[in-house]
């Protein structure tokens, strides 16, 4: 036990809170821009239509705001007037995330983008977590702590620099830096196999870092091979390394 407060204060200590970057406020994405959760309320209108010669169910949609200061505002979402090879329908109780756009004239657009999948997701977590403490024991919760702490590296240091236009590699190696030793000193233990094993580990994220951009940067690939990658830069206002990404991932 106390091996592992040890690890986590010195994980504490050796994370910079600097490193926890925030995009700037003039290079982020538009705040006219939000995701909102929201429960269906009311199947206003439900028809079919005929779009490129395929016919699908066009809906009307009385959605209620799930949080936030607008809770409980009721929306109107047309739901299925676009071309798609898989229109979903919905039904009063579906939990959902409603993209609004407000347009140059003020116009407020509404427009579903998936479904929330929350409750499940949650679920399907706790499964994972009791099967794993019940096959593991105190190992596998150790594990766990491990796998969490990594998430949190994840979350609240390598995408914020992404998003910060950090170097996407170099942001990647800082991530795995930090998450590996604790991850496996709380799966392994403290002892000399696991430092030579996470010595070895590091070594080869390296090397394979080092052979990903030249081999890159040979081939001259850009990241740009779709409609994301020019999202991407829109979103970001151009400040994002697509060449990075591509590399990172």
């Amino acid at each position: 036990m106390r091996r592992v407060v040890f690890l986590l204060l010195l994980i504490a200590l050796l994370v910079p809170r600097a490193a926890v970057a925030q995009a700037p406020a003039d290079q982020g994405p538009s705040p006219k821009d939000s995701l909102l959760s929201a429960t269906v309320v009311f199947v206003a209108d439900e028809q079919e239509i005929v779009v490129l010669g395929e016919t699908q169910i066009l809906q009307t949609l009385e959605l209620s705001i799930n949080g936030g200061p607008r809770k409980g505002e009721i929306v109107t979402v047309e739901q299925g007037a676009a071309p798609s090879v898989h229109v979903v329908r919905y039904k009063a109780g579906d939990r959902v995330y409603v993209r609004q756009s407000q347009l140059p004239d003020g116009t407020v657009l509404y427009e579903i983008a998936t479904r929330d999948r929350t409750f499940p997701l949650l679920w399907m977590a706790l499964v994972f977590v009791a099967l794993v403490v019940l096959a593991g024991g105190p190992r596998g919760a150790r594990s766990l702590v491990g796998l969490v702490l990594s998430f949190v590296v994840i979350f609240y240091i390598v995408l914020p620099r992404v998003g910060a236009a950090q170097a996407p590699v170099w942001t990647a190696l800082l991530g795995c830096g930090l998450a590996m030793p604790v991850s496996y000193y709380l799966s392994h233990g403290l002892n000399r196999k696991t430092t030579i094993a996470l010595i070895g580990s590091a070594l080869g994220l390296g090397l394979t870092a080092l052979i990903a951009v030249l081999f890159v940067a040979g081939a001259r690939l850009t990241g740009f091979s779709g409609d994301e990658a020019g999202f991407v830069q829109s979103l970001y206002g151009g400040i994002i390394d697509m060449r990075g990404l591509l590399l990172e991932a």
